[in-house]
């Protein structure tokens, strides 16, 4: 089949949504089917399949671009895609402009239509651009869907999770990475069924042997490894800071770029932390996995933001256990495979990592294997189980109207 998903950013930018998509994107190509990525055009090199259409750049670095025309989107995809194999299934991974171009896309071409939801979108703006402005943002996106999609019944709202809902009230079936989120959703009514599929890793990793973490002493420096946008809502200042606190003797590898480097940098710089504290910029999927299997204890610090916490689980599948800010992302793994901080406060963040820290250097450190439920092939199989309910679904739909 050809499936057509979309995104509401070029899969060339930063990100966990973008990684995944292109990874199961690459694993349906396996599995014989032909996949096209929409997004907006941006500065990256063209692919043939990434089907771009017009865009404005969002930010000052270009990484993020949007669009409104969207009517001129939906010309241009319609054109693109009128040549070659017909479009036989939407997966929206989108939140926005995506979400809007790839809802009116399926609409307009009578399509089964799939939606993946990796936000908290409600917890996400709030975090980034504080509550009135998060409220203000969602009544824009809800009334230009509302009144762009050609969706009927749709109404302009300020919640967050109505609009999730709006947005995914004409797909046939909706995805999520976690039970928490699944739980979460289905309790804020975006929906009365939400599936469970997770975003998966590379099966060269997850099916490959690992040695596991030493039990022994470690005699050299214990090796930290936070990767990601650095930006508001990872909460990467309340990290630096809590490293000052903690008065950590290992090493902090950090990767990846966002509009907080700078700030990051400096206060690394003022605090005398440069011993510590290294900015290691950005890798691409496949040599970050590297560094999570070469390091001693993954951090991830934000809170409430995300709805899998990919970093965690890709580090699981290294065999590195992680320390954990957000406790529905530790609920969801094993027990005693993670140190948990108590609370969101810096002075927590502090206690946990030199608590790792000492934990890892006297040989007793958290043990974690997530291989078997990554593997992207199994997830994937699953995936086209989904997809086939999606069409039925849909077919059963069509013929009620």
């Amino acid at each position: 089949m050809h499936i057509a998903i979309f995104l509401d950013q070029n899969p060339g930018t930063l990100g966990g949504a973008q990684a995944s998509v292109m990874l199961q994107k690459d694993y349906l190509e396996r599995a014989g089917h032909k996949v096209s990525v929409v997004a907006p055009a941006g500065d990256f090199a063209p692919s043939d399949s990434v089907v771009t259409y017009p865009s404005w750049p969002l930010t000052p670095s270009r990484e993020f671009s949007f669009t409104m025309k969207i009517g001129s989107a939906i010309k241009v995809l319609n054109q693109k895609f009128s040549q070659g194999q017909p479009v036989d299934l939407v997966h929206v991974q989108a939140d926005n402009w995506g979400a809007l171009i790839g809802a009116r896309f399926a609409l307009e071409h009578n399509l089964p239509q799939v939606n993946t939801l990796h936000t908290n979108l409600e917890h996400a703006l709030v975090k980034i651009v504080g509550k009135a402005a998060s409220s203000a943002m969602v009544l824009g996106l809800s009334t230009g869907f509302a009144f762009l999609s050609k969706q009927p019944g749709c109404r302009p709202t300020t919640s967050a999770w109505k609009y999730l809902g709006m947005i995914s009230a004409n797909a046939d079936l909706i995805l999520v990475p976690t039970l928490h989120f699944a739980k979460l959703a289905m309790k804020m009514g975006v929906a009365k069924d939400v599936q469970v599929l997770s975003n998966g890793v590379d099966d060269e990793f997850a099916l490959a042997k690992i040695e596991p973490k030493s039990r022994k002493p470690k005699t050299t420096p214990v090796q930290f490894l936070w990767c990601g946008r650095i930006s508001h809502e990872k909460r990467i200042m309340q990290f630096m800071q809590a490293i000052k606190i903690a008065d950590l003797s290992g090493e902090v590898k950090i990767y990846g770029s966002g509009d907080q480097l700078a700030e990051a940098q400096e206060f690394v710089s003022a605090n005398g932390l440069a011993n510590v504290v290294e900015f290691c910029g950005r890798l691409n999927h496949h040599d970050i996995l590297l560094k999570m299997k070469e390091a001693d204890v993954m951090v991830q610090t934000s809170s409430g933001f995300e709805t899998q916490g990919m970093t965690v689980y890709e580090a699981g599948v290294m065999g590195t256990p992680s320390v954990i800010c957000d406790r529905n992302i530790a609920l969801d793994l094993p027990a005693g495979s993670n140190w948990l901080v108590a609370d969101d406060s810096i002075e927590a963040l502090a206690k946990t990592l030199k608590q790792a820290e000492l934990d890892v250097a006297a040989g007793n450190t958290k043990v974690i294997d997530l291989r078997n439920q990554m593997a992207q092939s199994k997830l994937t199989g699953k995936a086209l189980g989904y997809y086939q309910l999606a069409i039925n679904l849909h077919a059963e739909k069509s013929k009620e109207v």
